[in-house]
């Protein structure tokens, strides 16, 4: 089940900007298909944006640590029309307390950041971000194995078509995509309430 994921991360640009107090970008990275890209110190946005868009071809998805919550916002208030606002995302801070419960943070997150080897190195980041999805989709699947399947198509039924993820319109699809991998068919509106009843069962007040 892992070669899924990784098929998906093939099909996928992973990125992180490094951006200061005043909302100014001082760093992009990059990985489309292992293949890097950078621009740091003294670069002209506007092109930088062109060749990242460039960049990132006919990747399908964007992958990345809290997209939703800063990066993509960021691009969203300096280039509106930047044609990657418009691609499937997914937000590895949105999975990690759905992926570790018991721990919302996973090991590598800290407080929602990254916890890097380097300092502020956005395209080590996006390898971090890879490898985080890579362990959410794990202990998922594991989940799946031991029988709980059924959960993760509620996951997939609430973020299908979810628009309201920080006013990002296609922020819920692509985290859909990740629990289609898991669960496979879309459960029906009478499928995720028999689950979510019989989960909740002898845990909360039947007639309230």
């Amino acid at each position: 089940m892992r070669a899924s994921i990784d098929l998906l991360l093939q099909r996928s640009l992973l990125l992180d900007l490094e951006t200061g107090a005043d909302g100014a970008v001082h760093k992009i990275g990059a990985i489309r298909d292992g293949r890097e890209f950078r621009r740091q110190g003294a670069f002209d946005l506007n092109r930088a944006l062109s060749d990242l868009q460039d960049f990132a071809g006919d990747a399908e998805l964007i992958v990345g640590h809290n997209l939703l919550g800063h990066d993509l916002p960021t691009l969203r208030s300096l280039a509106p029309a930047l044609g990657l606002l418009g691609r499937r995302i997914i937000d590895t801070l949105y999975l990690s307390p759905l992926a570790f419960p018991r721990n919302p943070y996973h090991r590598l997150v800290k407080d929602y950041k990254l916890v890097r080897d380097s300092v502020a190195d956005p395209v080590a980041d996006c390898r971090l971000a890879a490898q985080i999805l890579g362990e959410q989709f794990d202990e998922l699947a594991g989940r799946v194995s031991a029988g709980e399947a059924d959960l993760i198509g509620v996951f997939q039924f609430c973020f299908r078509g979810a628009t309201l993820l920080d006013d990002n319109p296609t922020g819920g699809d692509g985290l859909a995509a990740v629990f289609r991998l898991l669960s496979g068919d879309l459960p029906t509106v009478m499928g995720v309430r028999d689950t979510l009843l019989a989960r909740w069962q002898g845990r909360a007040c039947a007639s309230a």
